[in-house]
């Protein structure tokens, strides 16, 4: 091979493993830990055609992971790829080669049938790729002296108790999970990773059962960060959510307890005074704008007036959504925009339309917007 030849991006060999396994962890985890062992389901070999790399004279020097699974977000059901692991060495840095390996999984994504990328984080790298802030979370964030003193409303013959989770409850676990509003559609083998140590969000994770008698009403994920509780993921009603925060307020040693959730019907009413928004630090991509459109556009059309819905004429391709509203201007979505038009976030908003009307006296174009993937 010639002298700082480039090859890939391209998918794993086998043989290169190992190799993938240092520069993540020398990116990683350079105080310690394996990501092998964090994302067991992202890094492993069954996923070896996902895991992107470029190799300079056959050392590997940057990766893009992926993993394709299904989310419902506000009941519709949409093909997502989540990306993870992104990394070049040290000594590549500032060449292209993540950007390089990023633009080959959004096409291979693409490909593959996948219509929204998720992305955990906010780097630049992401941004530069249309990536955008997805939308406006709900936080509840209680200081630990207060949690003892919140009213909660306990059921005549209240038997709830509360334990860490096994991993022979998987199936109620799921059981659980596939009743939430907006959720990620998980095969079981996903369930297992998690409850046997992999990564929640980046974090080590506490699994808890809350059960009344023998029925289960509950399951989180619990991770202490920087001082604070943080429940991580949850499953279950806000009767079994009210009872549980005392008792994790006892086992362990924090400042405050945070839960973040896209739905405000998730918390109890006796929280109502610690929630407000704030915007999520995960981004999206949305890759196909005119599969999205369809996927959505019913749920547009319960938040307008049939008038306006026979008004409003939608063209839309892979790319670009161009909308016009009684013959007036039209407006073009593409990029970045895309994921705000579906998404939005915290002083944007969520422009699942945006209507330009042009009045007769004022001659001004005025907006109003509606929001799709509302929860």
């Amino acid at each position: 091979m010639a002298e700082g030849a480039i090859e890939g991006p391209r998918s794993l060999e086998p043989h290169e493993f190992e190799s993938l396994r240092e520069l993540l962890n020398t990116t990683f985890r350079s105080t310690g830990g394996c990501m092998v062992k964090d994302y067991p389901r992202l890094l492993d070999l069954d996923n070896k055609e996902n895991l992107l790399v470029l190799t300079k004279n056959g050392k590997l020097i940057s990766h893009c992971g992926m993993l394709f699974r299904e989310v419902v977000l506000g009941q519709i059901q949409i093909p997502i790829v989540s990306i993870g692991a992104v990394a070049t060495a040290k000594e590549e840095q500032g060449k292209g080669y993540a950007t390089n390996v990023l633009n080959h999984g959004i096409l291979k994504a693409k490909q593959r049938g996948a219509i929204l990328m998720i992305i955990s984080g906010d780097r630049g790298l992401y941004l530069r790729a249309n990536a955008a802030f997805c939308g406006d979370f709900w936080m509840a964030t209680i200081p630990y002296n207060a949690i003892n003193d919140i009213p909660y409303v306990k059921s005549p013959n209240d038997e709830i108790s509360l334990r860490r989770a096994k991993p022979s409850d998987i199936d109620q676990i799921i059981s659980l999970f596939s009743t939430k509003y907006t959720r990620y559609l998980l095969p079981r083998e996903d369930y297992f990773a998690v409850l046997n140590g992999a990564k929640v969000f980046d974090r080590d994770a506490d699994w808890w059962i809350v059960q009344h008698k023998n029925e289960f009403i509950g399951v989180g994920a619990l991770s202490v960060y920087q001082g604070v509780l943080v429940l991580l993921d949850w499953a279950g009603t806000t009767h079994a959510l009210e009872h549980a925060l005392p008792v994790w307020n006892a086992n362990y040693k924090h400042s405050a307890f945070c839960f973040i959730s896209s739905s405000k019907s998730q918390f109890p009413l006796t929280w109502s005074n610690y929630l407000q928004l704030r915007c999520t630090e995960g981004t999206v991509i949305v890759l196909k704008a005119d599969e999205m459109w369809q996927l959505c556009k019913t749920r547009l059309e319960e938040r307008l007036t049939h008038e306006e819905i026979n008004h409003l004429k939608v063209e839309s391709t892979n790319d670009y959504i161009r909308l016009s509203y009684k013959g007036g201007p039209s407006l073009e979505v593409k990029g970045q925009d895309l994921a705000f038009f579906f998404f939005g976030c915290e002083g944007i908003y969520l422009t699942a339309v945006t209507k330009h009307i042009i009045t007769k006296k004022k001659k001004k174009i005025t907006t109003l917007k509606v929001r799709i993937l509302q929860t």
